[in-house]
């Protein structure tokens, strides 16, 4: 139906009250979806959203890849209903929405620190990412408790075919995908830990 980059896919999702184009990236993951909300007197709303939390640097990669296209289809499917669909204001393109899946269901698991106890690394598992676009979904999800947590994070894919797995490091700094065996992983996470600075006891307590 859609005329896309070999990078971007979409699936149609049937909503309660009309029908979503959800939108997706082989490297960056969801990107954002374009709604057709129907109302009684058979007008339909189209609005065009990019996903994630506004505060997150991601967002605005997705955005920079998903706004001109989510745009040009939605004036395309506003032409396509002619006179049925009501006339795309300037508000309904490119806002950002929340992913509803909750974090709780997200595999995680927090490093102490072995000297001060506190926390000083952050593991999420993606355990059903496909692609380094699902590895990007988890972060997403995730984006809000990183920032809350503040500690060095890395999103894990299971592996595949051999014990190395892909391992995304996205806190505080990115960087590329790389792929490790778990021993190697480990070791790397070990010069991690021992470099976390530890608070130093109040002194006046």
């Amino acid at each position: 139906m859609f005329n896309l980059p070999p990078s971007i896919s979409y699936q149609k999702e049937q909503l309660s009250n009309g029908f979503a184009f959800n939108f997706r990236h082989t490297k960056l993951g969801s990107l954002g979806r374009i709604l057709l909300q129907e109302f009684t007197n058979g007008q339909t709303k189209i609005v065009c959203e990019v996903i994630g939390d506004s505060n997150d640097p991601m967002t605005a990669k997705r955005a920079a890849i998903f706004e001109p296209i989510g745009m040009e289809i939605s004036r395309q499917l506003e032409a396509a209903l002619e006179n049925k669909a009501q006339p795309i204001n300037k508000e309904d393109l490119t806002p950002t929405y929340q992913s509803s899946t909750p974090i709780e269901t997200i595999p995680s698991k927090l490093i102490p620190c072995p000297k001060c106890g506190a926390d000083s690394a952050l593991l999420i598992f993606a355990d059903h990412a496909q692609d380094i676009g699902g590895m990007e979904d988890y972060a997403r999800l995730m984006y809000a408790k990183i920032m809350e947590l503040d500690v060095p994070t890395w999103v894990i894919a299971p592996p595949v075919g051999t014990d190395a797995a892909n391992i995304l490091k996205i806190h505080p700094q990115r960087e590329p995908v790389c792929k490790l065996t778990p021993d190697e992983f480990n070791q790397k996470l070990d010069r991690i830990i021992a470099s976390h600075k530890c608070l130093k006891p109040n002194a006046s307590a």
